[in-house]
């Protein structure tokens, strides 16, 4: 069922029907809740007559989109407000596309979740089992809404920052270009590319190995007490020092080395320009 280009709309969609969902925005403030006892409703209120809003659920996905509507709905783009009230219930694919405007999501658990940001800024109170995130040039934070591990998130920033609170991973993968990443609570495995932004990393359990490539960029990494490394460190121009227990230290070019506590982990550190720091 689908309506379109409705000055407002409002509609009431069967909760157990749905399976998967999309949300894609051109300049809407999105907020998203999921309560136990509550059914899957949607509201779209634009401030303007320059967008176009569908909603459909077909094959189990719920489809949310807006989009300019003709020539003044890219020249004249004012917000506009989506609200989507879901059940609380484990959903499987969760898609987030964003080109401005904000998006807020509370209590949302799927098996994957995908979110795509251009600018604006989204904040996300969410569990999933695989989680992608791309951001140009806004803001992205992401909270963990339960006590449970992710299996793998893949992070993506070209000159956004994307900050994530509490997901623990079997394996994360970063890449950035000029954006910031903060990672709060971190476990799991490690691999990151930074070209010539940041990434602060505050481990919740030092469990699994880290691989760091940094060319201009700079690493900053905080481990827990009783934290060791096992590194190898390459590079040109660039630095790594250690600050664990009573280990103070920097880290010869193209050198190995055990660090720090007992706690060991394998640690490859390449920094061509850049600088990598490792601490409690």
């Amino acid at each position: 069922m689908a309506k379109t280009n409705e000055p407002a709309f409002e509609q009431y969609f069967d909760a157990a029907e749905i399976k998967d969902i999309s949300i894609e925005t051109a300049y809407a403030n999105t907020v998203i809740t999921c309560a136990a006892d509550s059914k899957a409703f949607v509201r779209y209120a634009p401030l303007s007559g320059h967008t176009k809003f569908t909603a459909e659920l077909i094959d189990g996905k719920l489809t949310l989109k807006e989009k300019p509507s003709g020539i003044l709905g890219l020249m004249i783009p004012k917000a506009s407000f989506l609200t989507v009230e879901l059940p609380e219930k484990l959903f499987g694919g969760v898609e987030f596309k964003v080109a401005s405007g904000t998006l807020t999501a509370k209590g949302l658990t799927c098996a994957k979740l995908t979110a795509d940001l251009a600018s604006g800024g989204i904040d996300v109170n969410a569990f999933a089992d695989d989680i992608t995130v791309a951001v140009a040039s806004g803001h992205a934070v992401f909270t963990n809404c339960t006590d449970k591990k992710a299996g793998h998130i893949t992070i993506r920033t070209a000159s956004g920052t994307q900050e994530f609170n509490g997901f623990g991973s079997a394996q994360t993968d970063i890449n950035i270009a000029s954006g910031k990443v903060r990672m709060n609570g971190i476990s799991g495995g490690l691999k990151a590319d930074i070209a010539s932004g940041k990434l602060e990393l505050d481990y919740g359990e030092w469990d699994d190995k880290l691989r760091i490539k940094v060319l201009s960029g700079k690493a900053d990494i905080r481990l827990p007490e009783g934290s060791g490394i096992d590194v190898f460190f390459e590079g040109l121009s660039g630095s790594a020092s250690v600050d664990l227990g009573d280990t103070h230290a920097k880290i010869a070019k193209n050198s190995d080395g055990i660090f720090g506590g007992p706690n060991v982990r394998k640690t490859h550190i390449d920094a061509v320009s850049g600088s990598v720091a490792i601490h409690n």
